[in-house]
């Protein structure tokens, strides 16, 4: 993929938040146009969003997601239903390695117990 933006065309940081602000409307009941998901939506293009405003605009719409049950999601887009399968897939596996980083911080800690002072400074531990 080459890294060329034509003039005037959406970054891919406003191709993103164009979805989640139509996925956010959708939610809301407002219908989107295909400009506005390609990157052109009204509240994203040319505004110079933060990536701080990008992270509050995800929770928003992750905690308005958070509450349906998958017959619920059925009632919306194609498009909502795959970004909320990602969004949870994606939660898991940060969960996942959350737990796994945990296990192993708890393992060296418990290893580095067991050595003994000279033990520590011949590792150059102290």
């Amino acid at each position: 993929m080459s890294s060329y933006q034509a003039y005037g065309e959406p970054t891919l940081f406003e191709h993103e938040m164009s979805r989640i602000a139509c996925l956010r409307g959708e939610l809301d009941g407002t219908p989107w146009l295909a400009a506005e998901w390609r990157g052109f939506h009204p509240r994203v293009y040319g505004r110079g969003l933060t990536r701080d405003q990008a992270s509050v605009a995800r929770a928003a719409l992750l905690d308005s997601v958070a509450s349906l049950s998958a017959d619920d999601l059925a009632a919306y887009t194609l498009e909502l239903q795959m970004w909320v399968r990602n969004e949870r897939a994606a939660a898991e596996a940060q969960l996942a390695a959350d737990v796994a980083a945990a296990a192993t911080s708890a393992e060296r800690e418990a290893a580095l117990a067991k050595l003994t002072a000279h033990d520590r400074q011949v590792l150059g531990l102290e």
